[in-house]
């Protein structure tokens, strides 16, 4: 159960960081070193959750405005 709920705060820490146009704005966001969001993004290291709950706000206040940045993010490349 705790590795699944790591793999959440790392899914969510990832989308985030796609909604907002990568880890370094993620950071600026979050006010964090580069190197933390690297290893929770890369689930090395589990996040605090301060940062987690951040990043579903994040998340959750794109859905509450009917998701236009996730929309944007599962538009195929062309």
């Amino acid at each position: 159960m705790v590795a699944m709920a790591n793999a959440v705060k790392t899914r969510a820490l990832r989308l985030a960081a796609r909604m907002v146009g990568g880890p370094a704005k993620l950071r600026d966001r979050l006010r964090v070193s580069s190197a933390d969001v690297a290893a929770w993004t890369s689930g090395e290291r589990e996040p605090p959750a301060e940062a987690v709950l951040k990043a579903l706000d994040l998340i959750l206040d794109d859905l509450d405005a009917g998701g236009p940045r996730l929309r944007r993010l599962r538009r195929p490349l062309k």
